[in-house]
């Protein structure tokens, strides 16, 4: 399998991952942005991939607002990762060589937003999924075309996006 990194708990697949949250671009523009977690690229597709441990539910009266106060903020990370993306990768911040090689020939791909899990049901997902998807600007889902997916950490490791924690 290789390497792995860990977020919100989750094992996660390393190859071609660019960590945006950690980068140095981010960090001298955080104050005024937000990010997933990584970038990574897995055959055609370009992920952002967000990991969380928990989400709320939103049938839980007292978790409501909590909830869209969330998808808000996952919406954001997606809109503003994508545009960070693309401004270092345009070199509005000097060269792009912070970025993995693998990141250099990043055209005719698919973009693909993923927000995963940890311990979510499977059914719950679909709940999560449609507000984010109303809650990203319609021009972003004209333009980029996105595909957007609300998995859990199991489905995550089927996909061969995670990988399991050796216990």
């Amino acid at each position: 399998m290789g390497e792995s990194i860990v977020e919100s708990e989750m094992s996660f697949i390393s190859n071609n991952i660019f960590r945006i949250e950690k980068s140095p671009v981010y960090l001298s523009v955080r104050h005024s942005l937000r990010t997933v977690d990584f970038l990574r690229c897995k055959g055609e597709n370009l992920m952002f991939i967000e990991a969380k441990t928990t989400f709320p539910n939103p049938q839980n009266q007292n978790s409501k607002v909590k909830f869209r106060d969330e998808i808000s903020k996952i919406c954001e990370k997606f809109v503003h990762s994508l545009n960070l993306f693309w401004a270092i990768r345009a070199g509005c911040f000097g060269t792009c060589n912070e970025l993995p090689e693998c990141f250099a020939s990043c055209y005719g791909v698919k973009l693909v937003f993923v927000l995963v899990v940890r311990d979510h049901r499977w059914e719950w997902c679909e709940g999560i999924r449609a507000p984010i998807a109303e809650g990203i600007p319609k021009y972003i889902m004209r333009t980029w075309k996105p595909e957007l997916f609300v998995i859990n950490h199991e489905t995550a490791i089927r996909r061969g996006i995670a990988a399991c924690i050796p216990s």
